[in-house]
């Protein structure tokens, strides 16, 4: 589906429906990659900015909207929206924190806890997930750019286990109301083998 087009969006959900009659569990993990995700500004389009409201934010509602039914009948369902510390942290330090980047991740960190306060008592779990910084090939492409250190980014592999312990262990159940660090969890739960530098003491995150 494309994140940006809400007809896209729906579309997608009703062929899902039709072909699987629900699903278990929805993680959000989409977003509008466009001409200043990461810029200033000065130099972010205006018109740039909605779409990184509506992948990250409105897309995703729409979404609940129609899958969140069925698991209110089933009485049981997860959801996971990938947020980031971008989206909660109103203070960054740097000379590029990346306004459209964070507006978006701002946008789609609230609807954890709305469907929490909403749905908890009809079996529906929800989890808002930082991967910190992770090797993806897209990350890749900016290490050197943005300065980061490869060495200390976490696989995409580590992010998934522990997403998968989030959803299958009645454990995660009370970490539902907390933003969670998925790489410390991962370590500390040892779902993924420490991916660190020898001798390093902490990760950076």
């Amino acid at each position: 589906m494309d994140l940006t087009d809400l007809d896209s969006v729906e579309a997608a959900c009703d062929k899902l429906l039709a072909e699987w009659g629900g699903v278990d569990l929805v993680v959000n993990n989409g977003r509008h990659i466009g001409p200043g995700l990461m810029d200033s500004i000065l130099d972010t389009p205006v018109d740039q900015y909605p779409l990184f409201v509506m992948a990250h934010g409105v897309a995703p509602i729409r979404i609940a909207q129609k899958l969140l039914p069925g698991m209110i009948e089933r009485g049981s369902g997860t959801f996971v929206t990938i947020s980031s510390g971008a989206g909660y942290e109103f203070y960054p330090e740097g000379a590029r924190p990346g306004l459209g980047y964070r507006i978006g991740k701002a946008s789609g960190h609230t609807l954890v806890g709305s469907i929490q306060a909403e749905h908890r008592d009809q079996g529906i779990k929800a989890f808002n997930v930082n991967p910190g910084f992770v090797l993806t090939e897209r990350n890749s492409l900016d290490v050197e750019e943005f300065g980061f250190d490869p060495a200390w980014a976490g696989p995409p592999a580590a992010i998934g286990a522990a997403v998968v312990w989030l959803v299958t262990s009645p454990e995660a159940d009370a970490l539902q109301r907390q933003n969670i660090d998925a790489q410390p969890l991962a370590l500390e739960r040892k779902l993924y083998p420490d991916w660190r530098p020898a001798g390093a003491a902490t990760p950076s995150f």
